[in-house]
Order: structure tokens, then C-alpha cells, then sequence
């Protein structure tokens, strides 16, 4: 049986207000940075922004315990 709690909060503003995920959060947006993912620039009017959204999941290693936070 999976429990509810082992798929993270649904929402960034639920996760906004836990310190772990604000961690992780920042890591991610470190590592996107730091490897060049985008650039900011302007569109031609008829492209659009390809979308993007958080997915907060809980890792656990075989013995139960949380593993990390992703």
C-alpha cells in the first residue's frame, strides 16, 4: 500500500512553506543554472514557451526511511 504522504505536497505553494522542499527546490534551479537548460530572450510572435511545472516525490531506500527529496 502506498501512502499519500510518499508522493509530496500537490502544489508548489504547499511546498513552499517546508524548509526541506525550499532545499530542494533551490538545489534544482542550481543545477538547471549551472548546466545552461535555457536562455532568457524574446519569442517571435507566433512561437510559445514550451511549459514546465514542479514534481515533488519522496524517495525511499529498501529499509523504509526516507532517502531524499526530489
Amino acid at each position: 500500500m502506498i501512502l499519500a504522504a510518499a508522493f509530496g505536497p500537490s502544489c508548489y505553494a504547499e511546498a513552499a512553506q517546508d524548509p526541506r522542499w525550499n532545499a530542494v527546490m533551490i538545489e534544482e534551479l542550481k543545477a538547471l543554472s549551472g548546466n545552461d537548460t535555457w536562455d532568457i530572450t524574446d519569442l517571435p510572435g507566433v512561437v510559445k514557451a514550451v511549459g514546465n511545472r514542479w514534481v515533488f516525490r519522496i524517495k525511499y531506500n529498501p529499509y523504509g526511511s526516507i532517502e531524499r527529496y526530489v
